[in-house]
C-alpha cells in the first residue's frame, strides 16, 4: 500500500554516496609485513557525523621484491572497515 492505494508498493530508500576525509598512518614491519590505518570523519551521506576507521593489513611473501625493478606487483591482505 502506498500512500493508501492497495497495490502499491513503496520502493526501498536508496543509500546515498558517502564521502569522508582521512589521516593515514603506515607501519613498515621488518617480517614484511605492512599495517595501514587511515580514519578521519564522515562528511556526507547517510553516515555523515560519524568516524571512518579503514585497517589494512598486507602480508608479502617475498619480501625481496620490493629491491627488484619492478617491486611487488600484487599481494593481497584482510581489511576491516568500521563506522563508530
Amino acid at each position: 500500500m502506498l500512500n493508501g492505494v492497495p497495490g502499491r508498493v513503496r520502493p526501498p530508500p536508496r543509500p546515498r554516496a558517502e564521502a569522508f576525509t582521512c589521516t593515514s598512518t603506515l607501519a613498515l614491519r621488518p617480517d614484511g609485513t605492512t599495517v595501514l590505518v587511515s580514519t578521519g570523519p564522515v562528511t556526507s551521506g547517510d553516515h555523515a557525523g560519524h568516524t571512518i576507521t579503514n585497517t589494512v593489513v598486507i602480508t608479502s611473501t617475498d619480501v625481496l621484491a620490493c629491491a627488484t625493478p619492478s617491486g611487488l606487483t600484487s599481494t593481497a591482505g584482510p581489511f576491516l572497515i568500521s563506522i563508530l
